[in-house]
């Protein structure tokens, strides 16, 4: 009995992996689906070509191969679309989802900048004012000067 495994056990398994996983991709694309390179989406694919071959036996009622594989091809490739689709509307929610919460923050960071620009204004405008008194003070001291 083996403890470990040697490094050519090691790389002969990382090499019959990428062998499956080149020739799930073949399959896939054989039946029109195109795949990311992500471990996601093949092991994705490969439930559901594991899925849609215990369905197919379901609706097999042919005995003719070809048929047969054109059931299969046609389930696997309207279930994988039902997923695709559902990864993208969750995909899409999610995304949404956060936009609808950045527009909030936005809208309140917004609103704090409107109310700022209200009590700058409103300091501006009282600012003005006193520019004008002193104005009309400096003016008075400048006749009262004039006249003395």
């Amino acid at each position: 009995m083996k403890l470990f495994r040697s490094e050519e056990e090691i790389l002969q398994e990382n090499l019959e992996k990428e062998k499956q996983e080149k020739e799930l991709k073949k399959s896939y694309t054989n039946i029109k689906i195109n795949i990311t390179d992500s471990k996601e989406d093949i092991e994705l694919l490969e439930q559901i070509r594991v899925s849609s071959k215990k369905w197919s036996k379901y609706f097999d009622n042919a005995t003719d191969p070809i048929k047969n594989y054109e059931i299969h091809k046609a389930i696997c490739s309207s279930v994988y679309l039902n997923f695709h689709i559902l990864n993208k509307l969750s995909i899409s929610e999610k995304n949404i989802s956060t936009l609808v919460e950045q527009n909030k923050e936005l809208n309140n960071k917004f609103d704090m900048l409107i109310d700022q620009n209200k009590e700058l204004e409103n300091k501006f405008n009282t600012l003005i004012e006193q520019n004008k008194e002193l104005n009309d003070k400096f003016d008075t001291l400048i006749e009262t000067l004039k006249s003395k």
